[in-house]
Order: C-alpha cells, then sequence, then structure tokens
C-alpha cells in the first residue's frame, strides 16, 4: 500500500501575527495557517523586501486577508503580519497574481 507524506513549507510566524490571529474564528485561523503550510514554497523569493499576498476564506462568508511577509532565499521564511482586507483590495492582489489559492475541499 503506497503512503504519502503531507509537504509542509518551514517558516516563522512574528508573535504579533500569532496575535492578531487569535482575533479570528478557529475555522478562519485554520484555513490560513493550512494556506500558509501549502503554499509557502510558491511564494517569490525578493531580498530585503516585505511583500504581501491575499487570501480568502469562506466559512459563512468570504472573508479577505493579507500577509505581510519575507522571502529572501536564504534565511527562514518570515510571516510577519495578517490584516483583514476588503473584497476590493484582494481583487487588485489577485489581479497582481499575489494570493493564496483556497482548496474548495476545506
Amino acid at each position: 500500500m503506497k503512503t504519502t507524506q503531507a509537504q509542509f513549507a518551514e517558516y516563522e510566524i512574528k508573535g504579533s501575527m500569532f496575535l492578531a490571529m487569535g482575533e479570528f474564528d478557529r475555522e478562519v485561523t485554520d484555513v490560513i495557517m493550512h494556506l500558509m503550510d501549502t503554499q509557502t514554497d510558491e511564494l517569490p523569493v525578493k531580498e530585503d523586501h516585505v511583500q504581501v499576498v491575499a487570501c480568502v476564506v469562506c466559512i459563512d462568508e468570504p472573508l479577505y486577508f493579507s500577509l505581510a511577509y519575507m522571502n529572501t532565499g536564504t534565511s527562514m521564511f518570515i510571516f510577519l503580519s495578517i490584516d483583514e482586507i476588503s473584497a476590493d483590495a484582494y481583487l487588485d492582489l489577485m489581479n497582481e497574481n499575489k494570493v493564496f489559492t483556497q482548496n474548495p475541499k476545506l
């Protein structure tokens, strides 16, 4: 029988981001953490630049978030902050191809 292993990215989350995530429902943070675990490796590398990626969490109604991060390629990937954003801001980031895509099975 063939078994599969889940591939998870290694990253660090700043303490202030953990505190901010505590303000959201657990279902929401579970989806965000899953997106971070499974899609971090796909984010671009830029030296000394804070970048932003957006995500949408659809539980009862869509909630839109932006995640600030640093990915230098040579050190640990770091998520810096999370903010709830408007649908328009999400669409702007989607047009720039800066979004995590949510698996519809979640």
